[in-house]
C-alpha cells in the first residue's frame, strides 16, 4: 500500500465499517482510496506526497451525495461533530505594539 496517508485513511475508513477497500495510483500520480460500507460507496483521491484530500466524494445507493467525514485518530468514528475553532483570529491576546482603545482591562475605571 503506498504511503503512510494512504494507510491513515484506509484505518479510518475501517474504522468507519468501510469494506471492499481498495488503493491505486492513478494517472497523474495521485492515490484512490475507493471503499463501500452500508450507506453506499466512497472515493478518497489525495496526494500522495504531502496527503492533501483533493477530492472526497460519497455516494448513497440512490446516486446521492453524502456529507463524508473522517474519524479522528483515537477518537473513534463519532469524533467529527461538534466544530472547536482555536484559531485566534480575533487579533486579541498580548504580543501587539498598538495601544488598546477599550476600557474592558482597565483597572483604572
Amino acid at each position: 500500500m503506498p504511503g503512510s496517508y494512504a494507510d491513515q485513511i484506509v484505518q479510518q475508513l475501517s474504522a468507519q465499517r468501510f469494506s471492499d477497500i481498495t488503493v491505486e495510483i492513478t494517472l497523474l500520480g495521485r492515490i484512490r482510496i475507493k471503499g463501500q460500507n452500508g450507506q453506499g460507496l466512497r472515493e478518497i483521491i489525495m496526494n500522495p506526497n504531502t496527503g492533501e484530500i483533493r477530492r472526497d466524494m460519497w455516494i448513497d445507493a440512490n446516486g446521492n451525495a453524502i456529507l463524508p467525514r473522517l474519524a479522528a485518530p483515537g477518537r473513534g468514528e463519532d469524533s467529527g461533530s461538534g466544530s472547536d475553532d482555536d484559531d485566534d483570529d480575533d487579533k486579541s491576546g498580548s504580543g501587539g505594539d498598538e495601544e488598546d482603545d477599550d476600557d474592558k482591562d482597565d483597572d483604572d475605571d
